[in-house]
């Protein structure tokens, strides 16, 4: 009887390691842990002047919300006139200045 406790008891650490490794293996490279994140920046930066609420949601940091505040705040003469969007402060900014234009 205690033999097969012991098989059954080693069965099951090995089925729970082999699940927290999957859990974390599994993962997309830009949603892994400990430090790779999503491609730095969009291969094409968006006109904040003239996109959808879409395109702009697929700027790193922008949700629906934010995206309709861009949109009601238009036109924009420069890019850091994004700052005086409601949700897009200094720190936001500097992450998608790179991914915005307004040609």
């Amino acid at each position: 009887m205690k033999r097969w406790t012991i098989i059954g008891l080693a069965i099951f650490v090995v089925l729970v390691i082999s699940y927290a490794g999957y859990g974390y293996f599994s993962h997309k490279p830009e949603t892994a842990r400990f430090g790779a994140t999503k491609s730095e920046h969009l291969a094409k930066p968006i006109n904040i002047n003239t996109a959808s609420a879409a395109e702009l949601q697929s700027i790193k940091g922008i949700g629906p919300v934010i995206s309709e505040r861009i949109i009601e705040g238009r036109p924009y003469n420069e890019i850091s006139d994004i700052l005086k969007v409601h949700g897009i402060g200094p720190k936001k900014f500097a992450r998608m200045k790179d991914d915005i234009t307004i040609n």
